[in-house]
């Protein structure tokens, strides 16, 4: 047995110990986890995503409808990216054990950079990614949540389908590189399950507690010439309070591919669907670089990557990937109201739960071998502010600084949520 093997085994036994004291608490909720007031809003939802874009997007929901607990929203987005999104949440099938989520959304224009680097050397300036146009891309699906013991634990499976079409390929000052006039449709899969055990004091706003994730995803119809690999990801927050209402947060991430067949790793034989005019040198490279990031794939897989709007917030989204990522992050969240006031004005009607100010400091690495992460390091740190509704909703603006510059971030959400 491995070294590494025997500390998962240890660090798994020590959570197993620790949750079942922490059960023998019983850690009271702070507030109903299950909630059917009313509430609606159509409103304007800026957004900022580095290495996405930034526009506006205008959201209309339902929270709550007809007293049940279901909820329906649409968003039109515009700015750098373009499109819409509508979807069901929280139906409840059995009520408060087996809820649905049912969503869908389609993007006709898009942009995100093409970081052909792996691990955290980071030989390539963010500056000068290319960047790959998608259009008329789709993703729909939903997922399927067993609940128990007032969403203390929770088993959940999602399933969704990607449909993504790549347009062209610019370079950092929008010189075209590469233009398919028919772009295919690349469709995929996307299959996950899910077990949540939140040992905390409320699953939407929580400031006392324990909660830990545990996800991995099933690949789904594996061409022969693409590796065949699953992530399997472990997200664990400790809320500790503090002064009268405040909480200090601290996040360990963990995601680890695991490669269940190698695909095609023969640099004659990949990549040959990048072509390039005789000559043209820029191109060439970029197609030694693609072979390199396909081969590297073939034999690694991926696991989930940091930068963007959850884990180290200074760097644009996806900035750092390999097949093996750690991640360490503390948050003090400075709660500057503690109220349960609703408010009725005629585009909004919810219940405003609290304003907040963060402090964070975020730490990560990521790496092919699994023995090379810390080798390389990056970090984040910054503030943001937040409004916490209690439909469950917290608008978010962050700003946070590394090693390559300072990024502003306007989302939905607390960051480390997202896995």
């Amino acid at each position: 047995m491995s070294a590494n093997t025997i500390r998962r085994t240890l660090l798994a036994l020590c959570l197993l110990l620790w949750s079942a004291q922490i059960f023998a608490w019983e850690f009271d909720r702070r507030t109903p986890q299950f909630r059917d007031e009313f509430s609606y809003a159509i409103f304007p939802a800026p957004y900022n995503i580095p290495g996405i874009g930034k526009g506006v997007a205008i959201g209309a929901g339902l929270i709550n409808i007809g007293g049940s607990y279901v909820d329906t929203y649409g968003l039109a987005i515009t700015g750098d990216v373009e499109g819409n999104a509508i979807g069901i949440s929280d139906i409840h099938l059995i009520s408060k054990r087996l809820i649905l989520d049912i969503g869908a959304s389609r993007i006709s224009k898009a942009g995100f950079g093409i970081n052909n680097s792996r691990g955290m050397e980071g030989d390539e300036d963010p500056d000068e990614f290319n960047t790959a146009h998608l259009t008329d891309s789709v993703f729909y699906g939903g997922q399927l949540i067993l609940t128990f013991a007032e969403r203390r634990l929770e088993f959940a499976y999602q399933r969704y389908t990607t449909q993504a079409r790549i347009e062209s390929i610019v370079d950092s000052d929008g010189k075209l590189i590469a233009e398919i006039d028919d772009p295919m449709s690349d469709e995929e899969i996307i299959a996950n399950g899910s077990v949540t055990l939140d040992l905390t004091d409320d699953r939407n706003d929580p400031r006392n507690g324990f909660r830990v994730k545990w996800s991995r995803n099933f690949p789904q119809n594996v061409k022969e010439e693409n590796v065949e690999f699953y992530t399997v990801d472990v997200n664990a927050t400790a809320f500790i309070p503090v002064l009268t209402n405040s909480t200090w947060l601290f996040n360990y991430f963990q995601s680890d591919a695991v490669v269940l067949r190698q695909g095609e790793t023969d640099r004659n034989k990949v990549g040959n669907d990048f072509t390039c005019a005789t000559g043209d040198s820029v191109c060439d490279s970029e197609k030694d670089k693609a072979k390199d990031q396909i081969i590297a794939q073939n034999t690694y897989g991926s696991a989930s990557t940091l930068g963007g709007n959850s884990r180290l917030r200074s760097f644009i989204n996806t900035r750092f990937h390999g097949a093996h990522t750690r991640f360490y992050g503390t948050e003090f969240r400075w709660n500057l109201t503690d109220e349960k006031e609703r408010f009725n004005i005629f585009f909004m009607e919810d219940l405003r739960t609290a304003i907040q100010i963060a402090f964070f400091y975020e730490y990560g690495s990521v790496a092919d071998k699994e023995e090379d992460l810390f080798k390389e390091t990056r970090h984040s740190t910054g503030i943001g502010i937040r409004a916490v509704m209690g439909s469950g909703l917290v608008y978010r603006l962050d700003y946070s600084v590394g090693e390559e510059g300072a990024e502003t971030i306007l989302f939905f959400g607390y960051p480390w949520d997202i896995l």
